[in-house]
């Protein structure tokens, strides 16, 4: 919402003072990018899913800005698969599907396998089962590479049909989606995988947990674990053996107190959730460890000795020694689900706590959580962010996120997702997280898209680097339940989130799809993708004055990006367009004439790269009458 009001000098028909109001409508939202606040524009947003219950658990872009996202599937009519894929092989099926950068379209969808090697597992237990398989990445060239049983329709058992008997693959799949790289069958010690990254040359990396017995490679941090544990393996770009596997902790190296406080009974065990390569193919794994993971020297150590807490483990490239293990914590149970690094070196560590009122926070831009009235323990789960140093020696910043949902709480058994934390870093360095919240607590918003959640909700957030001031907050979200699962930047100043939506009215623009797969359903659940352009946007479009004069030329300006930028720029005045330009050393100028009124003016590059398509912020030109 923004305004104008006009001044008259009576007796002259003079404008002299401009200041205004105007609605953006749903109809304009719905078909071109939407100037929602001063700190974020949503340039699309679309639905994914059929008629039952289909969500989005990852994100990722590669290098030509394609948005590529993953989750399950469990409608029949998933769009761009074939129902028979899904009424032979059993709900709980991993998907692939790619958009373009401007999200006019989606690209393909493809179907890889399950998530779950019983069928039931998917159904009772939710996200989290022991033997979960999950994990997806893209490199620079649109390869994309995920974890999955080997039991889809393009892999059948036996008779074409599918059968959940197959055992654990890592799939490559190349840039249209429908030809198989390689597909690397995982060690049977392997139990469950969590994450996956890849590294500048194809390596692909998979963490989770393992067994007793897995073959791990000579001279690793850790070639052996009497009962299992968290694992780390680095796979060859062809997917023909493994670089490197090795354990990341082996028992008894701290102890321990066991709790006398029931804990949860999904994810109770050591369990890796997040993991990034920097480009010296050191390896950052955050998950939650128990009680018996113990910190390396000199390295952060906090939380008890009972329960859960969060663990941040740096690898170095050839997994012959841990540079550190850090546990983060306090009195109760702790995971860490997002991980990125900035270019100093520094972990940035997205997570989960039951210690609401304890969690160890300084330096941030929140200290403690407030909740409503009447919210109980179980529901007190909420969320952090934690900046370490370099050498994982210090806590450089810790800041509480008004977060919900998870199931870290005993007696959590009607929430079963872990309700993540994902977090990223822009070209500035800026941080960015996304996650769940409710209204049961008190969340802060800077600038926001929507003010107020209105059931459980997706928020998306933005803080310096330094982790101390919020720059941007908001909430994202329909009149049903939201929740971000996943969040990614590119270096334009572009953030993309995906998850779940029940909701019939979450907020779209450019949709490829524009409404719940049934929007009658009340029980339908559709995956959402959405990208949000901040402050810095790519595309600047400046008018040469405003207000202006009606009848005299205006110059509109348009900065592209770099100087390197070759192409053309459309002014457009609502959806008509004023004229195009060409693009010269990253910029772009069109002189124009507009009639008295309040003008909504865009600027879309057309040219070669991501940027094609790319359409600037609305900007709002005053035209003032001439006055005699």
């Amino acid at each position: 919402m923004r305004g104008f009001s006009w001044t008259i000098v009576v007796g002259t028909g003079c404008i002299v003072g401009c200041a205004f109001f105007l609605s953006v409508s749903s109809a304009a939202a719905a078909s071109s990018a939407v100037l929602a606040s001063p700190g974020a524009v949503i340039s699309f947003s679309t639905y994914l899913g059929g008629s039952a219950n289909d969500r989005a658990d990852e994100i990722a872009l590669d290098g030509a800005g394609n948005v590529y996202v993953s989750g399950i599937v469990g409608s029949t009519n998933f769009p761009g698969t074939s129902s028979a894929t899904v009424t032979n092989a059993g709900f709980g099926l991993i998907y692939v599907a790619k958009y373009a950068p401007n999200g006019s379209a989606r690209l393909y969808t493809t179907i890889i396998g399950a998530s779950y090697s019983n069928l039931f597992d998917d159904a009772t237990q939710g996200l989290n089962d022991g033997s979960r398989v999950s994990g997806f990445a893209v490199d620079a060239t649109g390869a994309a590479y995920v974890a999955a049983y080997f039991n889809s329709m393009a892999f059948p058992a036996s008779g074409g049909i599918y059968q959940r008997t197959g055992g654990k693959y890592l799939y490559k799949l190349d840039s249209s989606g429908r030809e198989i790289h390689y597909a690397f069958a995982f060690d049977p010690a392997i139990t469950s995988i969590r994450a996956i990254a890849v590294d500048s040359a194809g390596h692909a990396y998979v963490t989770g947990v393992a067994g007793p017995g897995l073959a791990t490679t000579p001279g690793v941090v850790y070639p052996n674990a009497t009962t299992g544990g968290p694992f780390l393996l680095k796979v060859d770009p062809a997917g023909r053996s493994a670089v490197y596997a090795t354990y990341l902790s082996q028992p008894g190296q701290r102890a321990y107190t066991p709790s006398s406080i029931d804990h949860s009974a999904y994810d109770f065990q050591t369990t890796p959730f997040a993991l990034t390569v920097d480009a010296n193919g050191n390896a950052f794994v955050t998950g939650q460890a128990g009680s018996h993971f113990g910190a390396t020297p000199g390295a952060v150590n906090m939380g008890d000795t009972a329960h859960l807490h969060t663990f941040v483990a740096k690898l170095n490239s050839a997994a012959t020694a841990l540079e550190y293990v850090v546990r983060l914590g306090g009195n109760d149970s702790d995971r860490g689900t997002g991980i990125a690094v900035s270019t100093d070196g520094s972990a940035i560590v997205g997570g989960k706590t039951l210690d609401y009122s304890g969690f160890p926070t300084s330096n941030g831009f929140q200290d403690s959580v407030q909740f409503e009235p009447g919210v109980s323990v179980v529901e007190r789960e909420i969320g952090y962010l934690v900046i370490l140093s370099p050498d994982g020696s210090a806590v450089r910043s810790a800041s509480k996120l008004a977060a919900a949902g998870g199931n870290l709480a005993y007696g959590a058994v009607n929430n079963l997702d872990v309700a993540p934390i994902r977090v990223a870093l822009d070209a500035n360095g800026n941080i960015w997280a996304s996650g769940h919240t409710h209204p049961t607590r008190i969340f802060p918003t800077v600038a926001p898209l929507q003010p107020t959640p209105r059931s459980f909700d997706t928020f998306v957030v933005k803080t310096s680097p330094d982790g101390r001031h919020l720059l941007f907050a908001s909430f994202l979200g329909g009149s049903g339940d939201d929740g971000g699962n996943a969040l990614v930047t590119d270096g334009l100043g572009n953030v993309f989130i995906a998850g779940y939506t029940t909701s019939n009215d979450f907020p779209v623009a450019g949709a490829v799809q524009g409404s719940l797969g049934v929007p009658t359903n009340p029980y339908a659940i559709n995956a959402f993708v959405t990208k949000l352009s901040g402050v810095t946007s790519p595309i600047v479009l400046t008018a040469g004055a405003n207000p202006a004069v009606a009848g005299q030329s205006l110059p509109l300006l348009a900065a592209v990006g770099t100087a390197g930028n070759e192409g053309t720029i459309e002014f457009r005045r609502g959806s008509d367009l004023l004229g195009s330009a060409p693009v010269v050393a990253g910029a772009s100028r069109l002189d124009v004439v507009l009639p008295a009124g309040v003008h909504t003016l865009t600027a879309t590059y057309r040219g070669v790269g991501q940027l094609d398509g790319y359409t600037s912020p609305v900007v709002y030109e005053v035209v003032n009458h001439v006055c005699n």
